[in-house]
């Protein structure tokens, strides 16, 4: 099946074709072991493994990820990443930024955030 895949996808997976096979076979909570055992990073990390690549605070979240978001949130850490909705569009869409908790204001609880 691996090969396939390789295949159906022009070769686009070159070597990492070695690492379908083991993923296929274990059970979905295993994945990360699995990946852990074969050396493989988490995608979320550079290739110096020290610089995380989330996006810079300030830039739009684009809308076909806004399905993504958890608004069941009441509070959050500092530091926490999170997404801050800025105003709604012409068009109705909520208008979102990344952004970062800063502090949270006490006597209104609210949060200071940087986007």
């Amino acid at each position: 099946m691996a090969e396939v895949i390789n295949q159906l996808t022009g070769g686009l997976l070159k070597n990492s074709v070695h690492y379908i096979q083991p993923i296929l076979a274990c059970a979905p909570h295993s994945i990360m072991k699995v990946l852990d055992r074969l050396r493989v990073r988490p995608d979320h990390w550079h290739v110096d493994g020290l610089q995380p690549t989330l996006p810079t605070p300030g830039t739009f979240i684009p809308i076909e990820d806004h399905h993504l978001l958890k608004e069941d949130f009441e509070e959050f850490d500092m530091g926490e990443y999170v997404g801050y909705e800025v105003d709604d569009d012409d068009s109705g869409m909520p208008v979102i930024i990344y952004a970062v908790i800063l502090e949270r204001i006490e006597e209104e609880e609210f949060y200071h955030v940087r986007g």
